[in-house]
C-alpha cells in the first residue's frame, strides 16, 4: 500500500509538472522543494478544489488545472516571511482535516484527506519558517575542548547576527546582574532572545531585562521540593525519560488527571518554572546544540474546573513563564483529546501566544491518530499509553530522581 501511494504521488507530480505553464524551472524564486501535493483550498467564500501546492524552503506556489488534461497555471504565490502564520483550524473540529495559512492580509484554509496529511503540511511549513530547509542553513559547529565537543554558537551565525549578539552582550554587561545571572547570559542564551524578537536588539533588550529581573527575584534554579511537591507529585505535569527524534526532551502534561485543589493551584506556576528550568538543563545544550522541548498535552478525562476568568489568569501566568522567561524553547507541542470547553479557553489564551509558538502546536483529536506521534518520537522514547515502551509517571521515582535529600 505504501509503495502504491508513493507511485501515485510521483505520477501526480510528473503530470502536474508536465502541464504547468510556466515550468517550475522558469520561476526564479523557488529552490529546495520540501513538499508537494493535491489539496482543497478556500479563501473567504471562494473555494477551489484539487489545487496542487508546491512548498519550497522560502515560498509556496499554488497551481490549478485550467484546461483539463492540457494546462496547469500558477494562481497564488505566498512568500514565507517570518510574519506568516500556520496553524490547525480549531473551529473545524467535526469537519475534514484543515490547516490555515495566514499572511496577515489574506487567510487561506486548506483541506486534507486526513489529520495525518494536514499535520505533515503544518510541520513542513513550520520547518520552512524556522529555516530548517534553507540551503544556506549552517549546521551547528562544535569545537573540541579538553576532549569534549562544545557548541560554537558564533560559528553558525552571519556577520550581521554576530554584530547584534555583541551589542546585546554589551547591554547585558551594563545591567545590574548577580554573577549567576551574568554567567547565564551566554551566546546561546542571548541568541534565543534575539531570535524571539526577530533579531531586533531593542526588543530583545526589553525581553532580557524582564527575564533577568524575574530570574534574580524568583530563582527558578533553586526551587525546592516543598515549593512544588503538591503539584509535582500528581503526574499532571512532568519531564519524561524520553527524547524525540531530534533529541528534544519530552514533557507530558495531563490537565485534570488528578483532583484540583487550592494547594496544587497555588504551586502550579512555580512548578511550571521548575519544569522549564530542569527540562532545559536536561538538554545539555553546550554539548548537543539542542535548545528545545517537545510537549505532549493529553486532555483525556479532563474536566476543566474553575471559572473562565480564573483559568485564563492561570494560563496567562503559565504562558508568560514558558514563552517570555524561556524564549525559543518550544520545539513541538501536541494537544491530544481536547474537550469542547478547551476550545473556548483556547480562543482566549491563544491571544497571548506569539505566532511562532502557536504554529508549533498540533491537535490530535482521536486515539486512532496517536500513531502520528511516532513520526516525531521513536517507540522506545514514548510512553506506553501512546504506543511506546516507557513506563508512566511514578511520584516516588520523581522525588528520588530530582529531590533525593527531601
Amino acid at each position: 500500500f505504501y509503495l502504491f501511494v508513493m507511485e501515485k504521488a510521483a505520477a501526480d507530480s510528473a503530470r502536474v509538472r508536465g502541464l504547468l505553464d510556466p515550468k517550475l524551472d522558469e520561476l526564479k524564486e523557488p529552490c529546495a522543494l520540501v513538499k508537494e501535493g493535491f489539496l482543497d483550498m478556500s479563501e473567504k467564500k471562494n473555494k477551489q478544489e484539487r489545487i496542487y501546492m508546491f512548498l519550497f524552503h522560502n515560498i509556496i506556489i499554488i497551481t490549478k488545472e485550467v484546461k483539463p488534461q492540457e494546462k496547469y497555471k500558477v494562481v497564488i504565490v505566498i512568500k514565507l516571511r517570518s510574519s506568516l502564520k500556520v496553524f490547525n483550524d480549531e473551529e473545524n473540529e467535526d469537519g475534514p482535516a484543515c490547516f490555515v495559512v495566514d499572511t496577515g492580509k489574506r487567510q487561506f484554509n486548506f483541506t486534507c484527506e486526513n489529520d495525518t496529511v494536514s499535520s505533515e503540511w503544518e510541520t513542513a511549513i513550520s520547518g520552512c519558517l524556522d529555516g530548517e530547509y534553507d540551503p544556506d542553513f549552517v549546521k551547528p559547529v562544535f569545537d573540541e575542548v579538553d576532549g569534549k565537543k562544545i557548541w560554537n554558537v558564533r560559528a553558525s551565525l552571519k556577520p550581521e547576527q554576530i554584530k547584534k549578539l555583541d551589542e546585546l552582550h554589551e547591554i547585558a554587561d551594563s545591567m545590574e546582574l548577580d554573577e549567576k545571572t551574568k554567567k547565564w547570559c551566554d551566546d546561546a542564551c542571548l541568541c534565543r532572545f534575539l531570535r524571539a524578537r526577530d533579531w531586533d536588539v531593542p526588543k530583545a533588550k526589553e525581553m532580557l531585562e524582564a527575564t533577568t529581573k524575574w530570574r534574580m527575584e524568583t530563582k527558578p534554579d533553586e526551587i525546592t521540593y516543598e515549593e512544588i511537591h503538591h503539584a509535582g507529585s500528581t503526574g499532571d505535569l512532568y519531564i519524561s525519560q524520553g527524547k524525540d527524534r531530534k533529541g528534544r526532551v519530552i514533557v507530558y502534561m495531563r490537565p485534570g488527571k488528578s483532583k484540583d485543589t487550592p494547594e496544587i493551584r497555588s504551586q502550579y506556576v512555580r512548578h511550571m518554572a521548575w519544569i522549564m528550568e530542569t527540562g532545559c538543563d536536561s538538554l545539555d545544550t553546550p554539548h548537543t546544540a539542542q535548545e528545545k522541548l517537545t510537549w505532549i498535552v493529553d486532555f483525556e478525562g479532563c474536566k476543566i474546573s474553575g471559572g473562565i476568568e480564573e483559568n485564563v489568569k492561570m494560563s496567562r501566568d503559565t504562558i508568560n513563564v514558558m514563552q517570555n522567561m524561556y524564549p525559543e524553547r518550544l520545539g513541538m507541542g501536541f494537544i491530544l483529546n481536547p474537550p469542547l470547553p478547551f476550545f473556548v479557553l483556547w480562543k482566549v489564551v491563544g491571544a497571548f501566544l506569539d505566532p511562532v509558538t502557536k504554529r508549533k502546536i498540533q491537535f490530535i483529536r482521536k486515539k486512532k491518530d496517536f500513531p502520528l506521534l511516532l513520526e516525531f518520537i521513536d517507540k522506545s522514547q514514548l510512553e506506553k499509553s501512546y504506543g511506546g515502551t516507557i513506563e508512566p509517571f511514578n511520584a516516588d521515582e520523581w522525588k528520588a530522581n530530582y529531590f533525593p535529600d527531601a
